[in-house]
């Protein structure tokens, strides 16, 4: 279940990296202050002779998550090279954000014409 919230959190924060604020906010000189921050990151760990790709999950006053990264070709397991690892982590990335978008909502009444997230704070 934590695994599920944190993939959902990172979606979240993937969907909005590429979203412009609405002009409307940045006429105003909106200021934006931080409330908490979710981040993921790929790294290429080297130790001896071995490599492997790991991801990191970070969310702020919390412990990192790290685990490795594997590749498949249709469930079996394959080396690919770093410009491939990128590629498709790239890939991977953008499906995930664009999975997390897919939960935004659209009410004219509430956020405007554009998407919002809807947090319920009766929810576990």
């Amino acid at each position: 279940m934590k695994r599920y919230v944190i993939a959902l959190a990172l979606m979240a924060t993937l969907a909005a990296c590429d979203r412009k604020p609405p002009a409307e906010a940045e006429g105003q000189g909106a200021r934006r202050e931080v409330l908490q921050g979710f981040q993921t990151t790929f790294y290429r760990v080297s130790d001896g002779k071995q490599r492997w790709v790991e991801i990191a999950i970070a969310v702020d006053g919390s412990k990192t998550f790290r685990m490795p990264v594997f590749f498949s070709d249709n469930g079996r397991l394959v080396q690919v090279s770093d410009d491939e690892a990128r590629a498709l982590i790239d890939k991977w990335l953008k499906q995930r954000a664009a999975n997390v978008a897919a939960f935004g909502s659209v009410d004219p009444q509430v956020g405007g014409n554009t998407p919002f997230l809807a947090i319920d704070r009766n929810t576990p």
